[in-house]
């Protein structure tokens, strides 16, 4: 009956903050969720990733977007109820998790963070959630209780999450790995070897099932060479601390965060595994190998709040211990108030805001309604253009548009940025694709290019690409968003 309360909770307010009469509020990033929506739909009709087009990160994000179009259908509200549904799983994870180190009442904190700010606030569907979802299950395996079964079913749940999300995964098996190794000497059930040969083994047979599914090359190339010969370093300490807006974050599940990573450290100092709690050893050594793991990505509030959500369990725990001791009596226990004024507050406001006040624009597409945050008379104008089915290119990026307009990706490439994200083979190859399968129609959106929008033309990389275009495609329509839209020239032919 807990479970179930938590659950129902979570999923109503979650469904509050992304629908509104009952139709889905699309606010997926056209290089992030959306990205993969559209992957998934290609998956309904047939194609397979990295065999039939790119990616660069594992494909769970995308296999679960495949689940719900294919069990419910490709719509917009398939989109939204996994939205809804992915949420309320981690919630109910994170419950779990802290239903293990804390009483009653404190565990619900972590949980409260998580619907009110945490995944209200960061981009739905991002691969980032499935990758989460499964750490948290693979350190829920063995907090209770400890054995080589346990450790198994642990290993297995953090290498499906590898394949979500690479660094994030091979993070959080170093944090349990060493956290088992370091219990072993207390306790037996705690197993390293086990965990990590199920780890090593669940990598690895997935990576069998894809190279035979997708060709080995294709996936090699994709996931690993990718990776270290183009996409790099790029993100590597990117810092940025945002502005008033993050405040409730840097406030409540950031700073939970930073507490629970305080706690670990000087936990290791005192080296805490020998007499604490093994389910704080094992959640403040695996948080804290989850929020290491995800270093390539840009250091800022939101973001570290998202691969930070078991150090946050952490530093509830840490408060719940200082306000039972009465350390510094009454601040903690003020600052735990603070934090519920934070989460009420943010978790009261953001459903009102969605249902009442933020404007909203409903259109209605191929695969459904939807409120849209934004105006889009270029993915109308398409939708005008085509028929379903009919093959187009939409570039830089505009993931979701694909899905919207139920029209299909001329080439393999979800996206194509400039700044050196794409490969010049690539970006031959996609020329290449363009020129075989003739589509018709086409959008460029200059303000989608970094190179355009801060004035940089020697970033503009993808030249080759738009000067293959500007050849090819006479421009018919300019849109106020700075895209255009491009059809085929009546003197080039179509073999």
């Amino acid at each position: 009956m807990e479970y179930a309360t938590v659950f129902v909770a979570a999923f109503t307010i979650i469904y509050l903050i992304n629908f509104r009469d009952g139709i889905f509020i699309w606010s997926l990033g056209q290089q992030e969720g959306a990205i993969w929506i559209d992957e998934a739909y290609r998956m309904i009709h047939g194609e397979m990733i990295y065999r039939d087009f790119f990616d660069f990160l594992g494909p769970v994000v995308t296999f679960v977007d495949y689940l719900f179009l294919r069990l419910l259908g490709p719509t917009t509200t398939s989109v939204g109820l996994m939205v809804v549904t992915v949420g309320t799983a981690i919630t109910v994870a994170i419950y779990a998790i802290s239903s293990a180190m804390l009483s009653r009442l404190w565990r619900l904190v972590p949980a409260a963070v998580f619907v009110g700010l945490n995944y209200a606030i960061y981009s739905p569907g991002n691969h980032k959630w499935p990758t989460v979802l499964l750490c948290s299950l693979g350190f829920l395996a063995v907090l209770r209780k400890r054995s080589r079964l346990r450790c198994a079913i642990s290993g297995i749940m953090i290498g499906c999450a590898t394949w979500s999300t690479q660094d994030y995964g091979v993070g959080a098996a170093v944090g349990t790995g060493l956290s088992l190794l370091l219990l072993s000497g207390r306790e037996r059930g705690a197993d390293p070897w086990t965990f990590a040969g199920a780890y090593a083994a669940t990598v690895a047979a997935i990576f069998v099932g894809l190279g035979l599914a997708a060709g080995f090359r294709a996936v090699w190339y994709d996931l690993f060479l990718f990776l270290f010969e183009q996409y790099g370093t790029s993100h590597l300490f990117a810092i940025g601390f945002g502005g008033i807006e993050n405040l409730p974050i840097w406030l409540s599940s950031f700073g939970l965060a930073v507490v629970g990573l305080l706690y670990a450290a000087v936990g290791v100092v005192r080296r805490f595994w020998r007499n604490d709690n093994p389910s704080v050893v094992i959640l403040a050594l695996s948080g804290a190998g989850l929020l290491f793991g995800g270093i390539a990505h840009p250091i800022e509030p939101i973001q570290i709040a998202v691969r930070a959500v078991p150090l946050t369990i952490v530093g509830v725990y840490f408060l719940q211990q200082v306000v039972e001791w009465r350390i510094l009596h009454p601040f903690p226990l003020i600052a735990v108030i603070a934090v519920g004024v934070i989460v009420i507050w943010h978790a009261v406001s953001e459903p009102v805001g969605v249902q009442y006040a933020n404007p909203r624009e409903l259109q209605e597409h191929r695969a459904g309604k939807i409120w849209a945050t934004r105006q889009q008379q270029d993915v109308g104008w398409l939708e005008a253009k085509t028929v379903e089915g009919e093959r187009v290119f939409l570039f830089p990026d505009k993931g979701g548009s694909y899905f919207l307009t139920r029209t299909r990706n001329a080439t393999s490439y979800p996206m194509m940025l400039d700044m050196g994200f794409n490969t010049e083979g690539q970006i031959r190859e996609a020329i290449s694709q363009l020129d075989s399968k003739c589509p018709q129609i086409g959008i460029w959106h200059w303000n989608r290019l970094a190179s355009f929008a801060v004035g940089r033309p020697e970033w503009f990389t993808l030249k080759p690409l738009w000067q293959y275009i500007e050849r090819t495609y006479d421009v018919v329509e300019r849109f106020p968003n700075g895209a255009i839209g491009l059809r085929r020239k009546v003197a080039l032919s179509c073999e």
